[in-house]
């Protein structure tokens, strides 16, 4: 009995083609997406600025930019959310704080991919 399949090359292969193909597309994106989320914890530490800015209000700004910067399908942002809202619904019974956080996570997921779609019909 094995208890480890062996991996087949081009199985592989044609996993990491789309993945490395979608970096390759991107690969300006990227950086600048990870740039402007650290700019943003930057300017949130800023005195007097950091009285307006919390860490929701970083990873909000920061999940509203991801799909316009990384150009990022709003059907995968809309069944992320969907998947975290059926985890939010099996938490809710054991611990509703934490379920109240997912909650709040997969809005704005869904505001954000509400954005993306907006911004691209134009």
């Amino acid at each position: 009995m094995k208890a480890f399949k062996k991996i087949n090359r081009s199985s592989l292969k044609a996993i990491e083609k789309p993945i490395l193909r979608w970096f390759w597309v991107r690969r300006y994106r990227v950086p600048l997406f990870v740039i402007t989320v650290i700019l943003l914890i930057a300017f949130s530490k800023a005195p007097y600025v950091n009285l307006f800015f919390n860490a929701y209000l970083i990873i909000f700004i920061s999940v509203i930019l991801a799909p316009l910067i990384l150009d990022i399908d709003d059907r995968s942002l809309f069944w992320g959310a969907e998947i975290l809202f059926i985890i939010s619904s099996i938490v809710w019974f054991t611990d509703r704080d934490s379920a109240e956080t997912v909650i709040n996570y997969a809005f704005i997921i869904i505001f954000s991919g509400v954005g993306k779609a907006l911004f691209s019909s134009f």
